[in-house]
Parts: structure tokens; C-alpha cells; sequence
């Protein structure tokens, strides 16, 4: 299925058990999460799910997210445009019982019904993949005066240094 949008709430094993393909765009405004830590919640979010079983007959959701988001640059507090691209791998589970006693390659994923809100869980797997600190690729950006202000930091240092007074004891001894 790629109308380029995708459906909010699928049958999760009925879905894994048909073998079937999504994908489509989720836009960041409809994801608060998400949008709130945003600079700017323009633009979307590139999904493609692939819901089946492992050899293990389990049944999975193998995910892959790609999307530009606009960051807050953490050094001069500007937008940064940051390429995210992320692939994940959920197993479909009823309780944590069941979680407790998936393969260590698998995230669970809580069924309720045996639905999953697709838009949700693009939500969370894009929530881990966002990075706690966005820079600019440039060290010095945003900071136009910063030559300026190093060196004003120089020449208030070279005229109050209270060590002064020390060099003029130690010379009269």
C-alpha cells in the first residue's frame, strides 16, 4: 500500500500474517511530540514498514524513517537542517510477559486489540533517533563577533592582572 499516506490504526497480526507493506509521509505537526522539539514543524517523515513473520514465527515490523528536521544549533542557537535516517525492527507483543521473552534483536511493541496507531509508533521510533545536541557543521556559526570578543577578553586581562602586584614583591627581594 503507498498512497503517500498513511493509515493511523492496522490490525497488527493480521498485517504480519498477510505480509503487507506500508509507507508514506506523517507530517511533524501531526506528532506533538516530536514537533515540540522541533525549530520548525514544517515538513514529514518518510516511512516504510514492512510487517511479516521471522524464522522464529514471530511476528515484526521492520521500519525504515528518513526525514529532514530543522534543530536548534546548540552553540549559536540558530536552525540547522539535520538528515536523520533511522531502520528499526519491532515484535508485535500482548504483555510484558511476552516482551520479557522476545530474541535481544527485537523491541516490543505493545499490541492493544492487536492494533498498533502507526502514527504513534513513528512518533517513538523517531523520538530515539532524534539527537540530544545539533550543530551546525561549522564550529564558529552564528558567532559573527566572536575574533571581537576573544580579543577585548585580552587586552582586559593584560591590564587588570592581579598577579601584577606578586612580580613587583618578588623583584624588590
Amino acid at each position: 500500500m503507498s498512497d503517500r499516506s498513511l493509515q493511523q490504526n492496522v490490525e497488527f497480526i493480521k498485517y504480519a500474517d498477510q505480509y503487507k507493506m506500508l509507507s508514506g509521509r506523517i507530517a511533524f505537526a501531526d506528532m506533538p511530540r516530536v514537533a515540540e522539539l522541533l525549530a520548525s514543524s514544517n515538513g514529514s517523515v518518510e516511512a516504510e514498514l514492512k510487517f511479516g513473520r521471522d524464522e522464529q514465527n514471530i511476528r515484526i515490523v521492520q521500519g525504515r524513517l528518513t526525514c529532514d528536521a530543522e534543530l536548534v544549533c546548540q552553540r549559536c542557537l540558530g536552525n540547522v537542517i539535520t538528515h536523520l535516517e533511522t531502520t528499526f525492527v519491532l515484535a508485535g507483543v500482548f504483555s510484558d510477559e511476552q516482551a520479557r521473552h522476545l530474541p535481544k534483536d527485537y523491541e516490543p511493541l505493545l499490541l492493544v486489540n492487536g492494533e498498533v496507531c502507526v502514527a504513534d509508533m513513528i512518533e517513538e521510533e523517531l523520538l530515539l533517533s532524534l539527537p540530544m545536541f545539533a550543530y551546525h557543521s561549522n564550529p564558529d556559526c552564528g558567532d559573527i563577533s566572536a575574533d571581537a570578543d576573544n580579543d577585548s577578553l585580552a587586552t582586559e586581562a593584560e591590564k587588570d592582572n592581579p598577579f601584577a602586584v606578586l612580580s613587583g614583591l618578588k623583584l624588590t627581594k
